[in-house]
Parts: C-alpha cells; sequence; structure tokens
C-alpha cells in the first residue's frame, strides 16, 4: 500500500525542479501542460490537412512561451504557434498583416526544421501572391524549394516544384513551367498533387493558346479532384474558358450554369456569369443580358468586399527576405541562451540527486509493477482486438456477394465506391480523407480483405498479375503499413 504512494512522491521530486525552473520563468506548470497539449494537438490535426483553429488558445501559447529563456527552450513548438496562428489569420479572418508577422517569426524559430520552414515561406509566397506581387512569391517559393530540397523528403520537394510551376504559368514563363514539369514526371505523386500537375500544365497550355492540349490536362485534372470541391470547382471553371475559347459555346454555358448552381464563390460564379452574358447576347435576349450583368457585378462588389489591404504585409515580407541580418547571428543568440539555461539545469539535477538516492528500491518496485501492469493491459487489448476483428470479419461475410470477384461492380468505380462506404463502413471515405488513396488502391484494400488472389486482384483492377504485388506494396506504403500486414491493417482499421 505505501509502494504506490513513494512512487508519486518520487515523480513529484523528479518534475519538482523543472516545474521550478518554469515557475521561476513567471509560467505555472498547469499553464505550461495546456500549451504542450495545444501544440500536440495542433499537429496531430496537421497530419490530416486540418489546421487547429482555436487561436485563442494559440495566442496563449505565444504569450507564455515568448520570453527569452522559453523561447530557446521551446523555440520549435513556438515557431508551430506561430505558424498555425498565421494560418488562421490569413484563411479564417484575411488578416494579412497579422498572417505576415506570424509567418515571419515561425520562420526565424524554425530555422533547425527545413520542412517546416519550407511551409512557412510557402506561405508567405501565397500571400505575396493573392497581393499579385509575382516576383516576390516566387522568390519565397524558391526559398521554400531550397528548404525541402535539405529535407530530402519527396513529397515536399514535389510540392514546392508544383508551386514554382504554378507561378511561372502565372508569369507567362511557359518554358520554365514545362521544364518543372520536366522534373516532376521523375516523382510518384498522389492524387491531390496530380490534380494540381495536370492543371497547372492546361494553364501553361491555355497560355500558349493550344486549347485542345489545355482541355486534355483539364480533363485529366478534374479525375483526381474527388471530393475537393474547391478545387473541382476551379477546374470546372478552366474547362468552361477553354470551351468558350474553342467557340464551343453550348458546352461552356453547361458548365457556368453548373458552377452558379453548385457553388458560391464570387469568382468563379463571376466568370460564369460572363459566359452566359455572352450566350445571352447571341440569342439577342437583353433581358437575360441585364440580368446576367448584374449578377455579375453583384459577385464582382462581394469579392472586393473580401478583398484586404495587402501592402503592408507585402511590404513586411519584402523587408524579411532582404533582411541582412544572418541566420549565424541568430543561432549564436539561441546558443548563448541555451549554455545559461543548461549550467541552471546542471545546477538544479546535482541538487536534486540528495533526494534521489532515497528512492531507488522504489522505483525499482515501480518498475516491476508498472511491466505487470503493462502485460495485463496488453493481454486485454489483444482480446479486444480480436473481438473487434471477428466483428469486422462478420459484416465482411454479410457482404462477400456484392463485392464477388469478376463482378459488374469492379466496372464501376463510382458506383464501388458507394458501395464500399455503405456496405464497408465508410471504408472509402475514411481512407480517402485519412490517407488520400485513388480508386486503384481501393480495389487492392477490398480485395485484400477478402483474401483475392493474385489472378483475381489483377483481373479485378486491369493490370498484370506481376504487376500486383509492387501495387500491393505501393498501397501499404500509402497507408504507413508493409503489404504482408495490409489486410491486418485493414481490419484494424474498419474496427477503430
Amino acid at each position: 500500500m505505501n509502494i504506490p504512494c513513494q512512487i508519486h512522491s518520487s515523480r513529484r521530486l523528479l518534475q519538482a525542479l523543472w516545474f521550478a525552473c518554469v515557475l521561476c520563468l513567471g509560467t505555472g506548470c498547469t499553464d505550461w501542460h495546456e500549451a504542450q497539449m495545444v501544440i500536440r494537438k495542433a499537429d496531430s490535426l496537421d497530419t490530416y490537412g486540418i489546421i487547429y483553429q482555436d487561436t485563442v488558445a494559440l495566442q496563449q501559447v505565444v504569450r507564455m512561451w515568448e520570453k527569452p529563456v522559453l523561447r530557446v527552450l521551446k523555440h520549435d513548438d513556438l515557431g508551430k504557434a506561430y505558424y498555425y496562428l498565421g494560418r488562421n489569420k490569413e484563411d479564417r479572418y484575411q488578416q494579412y498583416v497579422e498572417a505576415a508577422e506570424c509567418y515571419i517569426r515561425s520562420d526565424q524559430l524554425h530555422m533547425s526544421d527545413p520542412i517546416r520552414r519550407g511551409r512557412v515561406n510557402s506561405c508567405m509566397g501565397y500571400v505575396c501572391g493573392k497581393a499579385g506581387v509575382t516576383p516576390l512569391s516566387l522568390d519565397f517559393a524558391q526559398r521554400a524549394l531550397h528548404d525541402f530540397t535539405q529535407s530530402k523528403n519527396d513529397t515536399y520537394i514535389a510540392s514546392g516544384l508544383l508551386y514554382i510551376m504554378q507561378i511561372y504559368g502565372e508569369m507567362g514563363e511557359y518554358s520554365r513551367a514545362d521544364s518543372i514539369y520536366s522534373q516532376l514526371t521523375q516523382y510518384e505523386l498522389d492524387s491531390i498533387n496530380l490534380m494540381y500537375l495536370n492543371m497547372y500544365r492546361g494553364w501553361c497550355f491555355y497560355g500558349k493558346e493550344d486549347y485542345n492540349s489545355a482541355m486534355i490536362s483539364f480533363q485529366h485534372a478534374i479525375r483526381f479532384a474527388c471530393n475537393n470541391d474547391t478545387e473541382r470547382w476551379r477546374i470546372y471553371q478552366e474547362i468552361m474558358k477553354t470551351y468558350y475559347r474553342l467557340g464551343n459555346l453550348d458546352s461552356a454555358v453547361s458548365y457556368a450554369e453548373n458552377i452558379i448552381h453548385s457553388t458560391s464563390y464570387p469568382v468563379l460564379c463571376a466568370n460564369a456569369y460572363y459566359v452566359l452574358m455572352d450566350d445571352a447576347t447571341t440569342r439577342h435576349d437583353a433581358q437575360a443580358v441585364s440580368y446576367y450583368a448584374h449578377k455579375r457585378a453583384d459577385m464582382q462588389q462581394l469579392d472586393k468586399k473580401t478583398d484586404n489591404d495587402y501592402s503592408r504585409a507585402i511590404s513586411m515580407l519584402e523587408n524579411h527576405i532582404n533582411s541582412d541580418i544572418s541566420q549565424a547571428t541568430n543561432i549564436l543568440k539561441l546558443s548563448v541562451i541555451t549554455v545559461v539555461v543548461i549550467i541552471c539545469i546542471i545546477i538544479g539535477v546535482l541538487y536534486l540527486r540528495r533526494y534521489h538516492n532515497n528512492f531507488l528500491d522504489t522505483q525499482q518496485h515501480a518498475i516491476v509493477l508498472e511491466e505487470q501492469l503493462a502485460n495485463v493491459n496488453k493481454e486485454l487489448e489483444e482480446t479486444q482486438q480480436t473481438q473487434r476483428r471477428e466483428v469486422v470479419e462478420t459484416m465482411l461475410m454479410k457482404s462477400y456477394v456484392v463485392f464477388a470477384f469478376g463482378a459488374d461492380i469492379w466496372n464501376n468505380d463510382d458506383l464501388l465506391c458507394k458501395t464500399a462506404d455503405r456496405q464497408l463502413d465508410n471504408i472509402y471515405t475514411r481512407l480517402h480523407t485519412q490517407f488520400s488513396i485513388d480508386i486503384q488502391d481501393l480495389k487492392i484494400c477490398i480485395l485484400t480483405l477478402y483474401n483475392a488472389s493474385r489472378a483475381q486482384i489483377a483481373t479485378n483492377i486491369f493490370r498484370a498479375v506481376s504487376s500486383v504485388p509492387k501495387l500491393r506494396t505501393n498501397t501499404a506504403k500509402k497507408l504507413g503499413t508493409t503489404s504482408t500486414n495490409l489486410r491486418t491493417f485493414l481490419l484494424d482499421f474498419l474496427a477503430s
């Protein structure tokens, strides 16, 4: 009965030094823990492409850690807080000056994290692009690509190249954009990046007045848009404009009406109303022309209301990129403060050792108890996991007829996705949301769940039998597992 009390007493003493230092710096233990939880939650959401939106909590983290010593101890997490805060300021509130301030501060704090710095520089470039300052946007995009290249992460490198290709297309530098396109073909891109690659490729063809090639690229892009509504309607707009340039007014009108009835994004609707105005003019329908003209003017006015004054933000970003303060100077300052902090911690540790010897035996008992408890929990978890898998196996048996090998459902991608969601607990929507899988990956997942052979998999995904192992390996890699463990992973995924 006394062991647990002694264990907790030992742990409290071990934690006392750290929290005492925090209190001496003016930060409460509870606040420190809450700040850590905020950053962890924000990082967790960020892995799924979701930005943490509690700006009040992020501002509290910034206020707490933006102090001389804490800025050194927590510079990485502080940089993350500034990044997430900047994303909210930019995306949700259109407060571009405040967003620029957050991005600059985050960039300064993430000197040892090339991926995070690359993302921050991409955001700063995006602000410049929204303001129409394309050359400055390109400078930040190139900085971002440099950081991504240092990280040696192919996914981020491809993302950085895509961004530069977009900017070259907007600048009319089509030969440079084509050069970037050639580089990107060497990377294995996911469905989202393939969508952007084809869309930017279409922009280049459109700018060169090669409208037939542009249409082909946009049609390829729409195949990868899937559940991304915003980008899907942007691509529809490009298809509409291309049809208009090709003189196919009927098809352009069809897309224009679809855009107006399906989205309220002002810029897209304004462009769609322009096509409808031209069609009404061709039909000599004065009343329709007047109606569409007023609607287009309303959309343009609405777009202006969401437009902000970028001048201060752009000035700040320009000063930042041209700053003479070297990274070495910042690192030196941080190093000096770090040495002081380390000395304080060493003194505290020496003081704490006087108390530590009294709890050695207790700690040994604690290790034994914790191991026993861990074994019990592990056995309980394994039992529960087995039960959950049995429930999933029962669900699979009930839906076996629906996904029979060689059935017609494998020839209809849209029907397969909807049926899979309905029969297998939203498997497609969940996998696509978390891992961005495409239809081929979904087929491999379903066939794996039903223990299909290589020949059966090849038949249903219309590929050679020899290519099946590699395709299974690629699918498993996207899901963060291996091909040999793919079925177990999917069973656990459906059971979660």
